[in-house]
């Protein structure tokens, strides 16, 4: 039997090495951004992009121009769940908004 950890680490090393032969890849942001897919953050300037759209305006190109929008708006960070709530009501919707 394998111990548990609380440490996800900790379990994929212990389940690793109770499997003989097992092999885990680990990869970072890098390894999907170089796949030609959007960062963390390049995700939440399209849906900051998104609200704004709903609402008419069209934000100017620039790294910090959809966060800064944002903040001026909203008066608060941006984070997926609040970004992803104002654009959808349903879990469904959300997903569709992400898979997109």
């Amino acid at each position: 039997m394998v111990e548990q950890s609380t440490e996800p680490h900790v379990n994929l090393a212990l389940g690793l090495r109770a499997v003989p032969g097992g092999y885990a890849v680990l990869l970072g942001a890098g390894a999907s951004v170089s796949a030609g897919m959007l960062s963390a953050w390049g995700v939440q300037c399209d849906l900051i992009r998104q609200i704004a759209s709903v609402e008419g305006v069209e934000i100017p190109d620039g790294d910090d121009g959809p966060y800064d929008w944002y903040v001026n708006r909203f008066e608060r960070d941006p984070a997926y769940d609040t970004l992803l709530a104002d654009l959808s009501g349903t879990t469904g919707g959300r997903q569709v908004l992400l898979r997109s």
